[in-house]
């Protein structure tokens, strides 16, 4: 989220290194693509509408699938896996 938020301040300062506004919007979008809360999506919709063109809106898409993945994987899976290792601290090996 800070690389997010710092690329998005220093957007012109990275048009000298990415000066193609497509690669550029798509590079810093996809900073934000092993985030783990669905908020950031709110950010993330934000800087598509006023960075993003329509054609790129595909590597949108993926990179919000990839968050609600991660996002479920946290709330979801690793509770279970905490308790599956919960239930074997302490336990005789094998």
């Amino acid at each position: 989220m800070m690389a997010f938020d710092y690329a998005v301040r220093h957007w012109e300062d990275l048009g000298k290194l990415i000066e193609d506004p497509d690669r550029r919007s798509v590079f810093i979008a996809y900073l934000l693509s092993n985030a783990n809360k669905t908020e950031v999506l709110i950010r993330l919709d934000a800087f598509a509408a006023a960075h993003v063109s329509p054609s790129n809106k595909t590597d949108i898409r993926k990179i919000a699938a990839a968050v609600r993945d991660l996002a479920r994987i946290r709330t979801e899976r690793l509770p279970e896996i905490d308790r599956w290792v919960a239930a074997r601290v302490g336990a005789p090996g094998p």
